[in-house]
């Protein structure tokens, strides 16, 4: 269908938003293609052979096919260039951003969706993710603390039981929640009434997440490998993720912070939060789509 249309239409550039392209190249039409990041190469085992297979067609295909590549970040150009060998000069960095509403919820903490202290996770991974590994280092010092550990996001039923048996092994069954999937304006109430926002995953293209819990004035951790350490503002609340004694020492240290120095996290946060924004991000997009026109003329 996609085919079809660009026959049709003739577009002068075809963008194709997520690692693929169409099978077809058209004379006249410019072609662009988007990597978030190469998960399926880094971490294969988190994922089934059709999965593995059809991309490790695909997205090398539409990487020669492309007059333009795009990656989510600094690390996934990296990689693009590890994994399959593609000149830098053809890879152009565009950051991805948080919505406009989370930065303007900044100030209000909304209705509270969780009684208590609680710090805060949004997962669809839990293994690529970490989760289990947070879980470990709360269980470090869960017996002695009134805090709670609230996971959000898309999380089938197998790795529901996952996690709950996980919580159930290392004593912490009562003192998780498995939220489930959060709309914009709940994930902002848990991001803003949270303690902290924790994300440990061992892999990510970007870590969106990360970004919208800082516009929303959230204190975060976050791991110190692939993307996340260009989008944190600095290093200070950075953990290794295979360090579960890192982890709990970092959530431990987050939670003794005095509310002067919590509020000035709060706001660093929130202030680096704006250099990613989606009107930064369509000006570098229409920039490339321009050179591209441009070598066309």
């Amino acid at each position: 269908r996609v085919q079809r249309l660009i026959r049709q239409h003739r577009p002068d550039i075809f963008h194709g938003p997520s690692h693929i392209l169409p099978l077809q190249k058209f004379p006249g039409v410019k072609y662009v293609v988007t990597i978030h990041d190469l998960t399926w190469r880094v971490m294969p085992w988190q994922y089934g052979w059709k999965h593995r297979y059809y991309y490790a067609w695909q997205v090398p295909r539409s990487l020669r096919m492309a007059d333009a590549i795009v990656a989510d970040s600094h690390n996934t150009k990296k990689d693009i260039i590890h994994y399959y060998k593609v000149q830098p000069e053809r890879i152009h960095v565009v950051h991805l951003a948080a919505a406009d509403h989370f930065s303007r919820a900044a100030e209000g903490s909304g209705d509270r969706l969780i009684a208590g202290r609680y710090f805060f996770s949004v997962t669809t991974h839990p293994s690529r993710k970490n989760i289990l590994g947070a879980m470990e280092a709360f269980a470090k010092f869960a017996a002695g603390s009134d805090l709670s550990y609230v996971i959000a996001g898309l999380i089938n039923e197998q790795h529901r039981r996952e996690l709950l048996a996980c919580a159930e092994r290392l004593g912490i069954r009562q003192k998780t929640t498995l939220f489930g999937y959060a709309d914009d304006q709940q994930l902002i109430s848990l991001y803003r009434n949270a303690e902290f926002f924790i994300y440990p995953s061992f892999y990510e293209g970007f870590g969106l997440p990360v970004v919208e819990a800082m516009a929303c004035g959230c204190p975060v951790i976050a791991s110190n490998t692939s993307s996340l350490p260009e989008i944190m503002p600095d290093d200070q609340w950075l953990v290794d993720p295979h360090d579960i004694g890192d982890i709990a020492q970092k959530m431990q240290r987050m939670l003794a912070l005095s509310p002067v120095l919590r509020q000035e996290l709060a706001v660093k946060n929130r202030n680096h939060a704006r250099n990613f924004n989606w009107n930064k991000a369509a000006r570098e997009m229409i920039a490339i789509f321009a050179q591209l026109q441009k070598v066309e003329g």
